[in-house]
């Protein structure tokens, strides 16, 4: 019924926005199919900011979105490219940086500008973030090889 309502017109996408929204809580990330389908297809600048937002909140570690988002940052409309900013921004890809920086010395709208260098930032925070985390995990499951060493230790000698 929620993925019959995504090709329904409605009043500034009313319908669109509320089936993209359904589908994301109901995690029906086959859907995203369709979604993704739909933004290849002729549609209203309007329908194409919702159907970006809901494709990326449905797939988003998935590479053929990142770059399905990547395509729309060259929308003539300032709307759609705004949204393809945002949401490369939840899709919380890093590889998605180049593409930003492409696009960022190409755009005439300071306020897409604007918007590229807080996602530019945004992305390169988290990746640091993920860094750290790596980093850390290394360091505990060291220590952990350590400390079952020295139990094993203690344990041989606990034997004798």
């Amino acid at each position: 019924l929620l993925v019959a309502a995504l090709d329904r017109p409605s009043h500034h996408e009313v319908l669109l926005r509320a089936a993209c929204d359904g589908l994301v809580e109901l995690k029906d990330s086959a859907s995203a199919d369709k979604i993704a389908a739909m933004l290849k297809s002729p549609q209203t600048p309007e329908r194409r900011v919702v159907l970006l937002g809901g494709l990326a909140r449905l797939k988003g570690g998935d590479a053929a979105v990142v770059k399905q988002v990547e395509e729309q940052l060259s929308n003539d409309r300032v709307a759609v490219r705004r949204a393809a900013v945002e949401s490369l921004v939840s899709l919380a890809q890093p590889a998605a940086i180049p593409a930003l920086q492409a696009r960022r010395d190409k755009e005439p709208n300071r306020g897409i500008m604007n918007a590229i260098d807080e996602a530019i930032t945004k992305l390169r925070d988290k990746d640091k973030s993920a860094d750290d985390l790596r980093k850390e995990v290394d360091t505990l499951r060291k220590k952990n090889e350590d400390l079952e060493n020295r139990l094993k230790k203690l344990e041989g000698k606990g034997k004798e």
